[in-house]
């Protein structure tokens, strides 16, 4: 919506530099479009997030194995993913 907002004022792309977090498809077909003012995202990876801690429940409580042969601390990272023009057209082409 901002960007919307944003260009009806004649905002040009790169004059107020926006960038979201969160991604997703309506947001990569933005910084894609050269009429928009969107310059980038941070993709944040949820379904794979999701699939991680399915596997590693499934590791440590079914099969019993230690937490370490998953993480070696408390917690799971996956890496975010700066999204930009040098980038977009693969995340335009995900499914």
């Amino acid at each position: 919506m901002i960007d919307d907002l944003l260009k009806a004022q004649g905002v040009k792309k790169g004059a107020i530099p926006l960038v979201s977090v969160d991604g997703g498809p309506e947001t990569y077909r933005r910084i894609a479009d050269p009429a928009s003012s969107l310059l980038a995202t941070v993709s944040v990876p949820f379904e794979q997030m999701g699939q991680k801690a399915v596997e590693a429940i499934d590791t440590i409580v079914v099969k019993k194995q230690p937490q370490t042969t998953i993480t070696s601390g408390p917690y799971l990272f996956l890496d975010a993913v700066l999204v930009d023009k040098s980038n977009v057209q693969q995340f335009l082409t995900k499914k």
